[in-house]
């Protein structure tokens, strides 16, 4: 294989997927610029505040209320929604923020979200765990969710690119 990667690299033409490469190369416009500048407005910080409210609700009903799946759900949904209501966008713009996001993207999300299970009191592997090491979950919690926060910290900002940019990894 080596002497066909050398062969390809001096001329592509010889590559199978050349002519897949350059369709996929000319839909997702490589070489032009990929993100124009974002301007922060008010619109945008009210988003943001709407949205860190509602985590900070969501938290608060789970620890003070323990909160299950269906308020969390519907927690989540009025953090997807409210957001850009506050935003002033209309119907239409919000229902598209929902899809606005490739398959791709939405499993590279789903995947760092994966970082919560360790935590969660509804996963038998976690409770399991912390039974036979004699631990109660609150303790647990109260050591791991430091650690969340900082996953949540250096985890998120890698979602940005591939969310501005709509594009499937090359």
């Amino acid at each position: 294989m080596p002497g066909n990667a050398g062969r390809i690299r001096k001329d592509p033409k010889l590559s199978p997927a050349y002519e897949d490469d350059l369709e996929k190369r000319a839909k997702l416009q490589v070489g032009d610029p990929v993100i124009e500048k974002l301007a922060l407005t008010a619109a945008h910080k009210r988003g943001m505040v709407v949205f860190v409210a509602g985590f900070a609700v969501m938290v608060f009903g789970i620890l003070k209320y323990q909160w299950y799946s269906l308020p969390i759900a519907g927690v989540f949904m009025v953090i997807g929604i409210f957001p850009g209501i506050v935003g002033r966008l209309t119907s239409k713009e919000i229902g598209k923020s929902f899809v606005g996001i490739t398959r791709q993207t939405a499993v590279f999300a789903f995947q760092l979200a994966e970082y919560i299970n360790p935590v969660l009191p509804t996963s038998g592997v976690t409770m399991g765990v912390l039974g036979l090491a004699g631990l109660r979950w609150e303790k647990w919690a109260k050591w791991l969710v430091p650690l969340l926060v900082l996953w949540v910290l250096f985890g998120a900002p890698t979602l940005i690119p591939p969310v501005l940019t709509k594009r499937d990894p090359a």
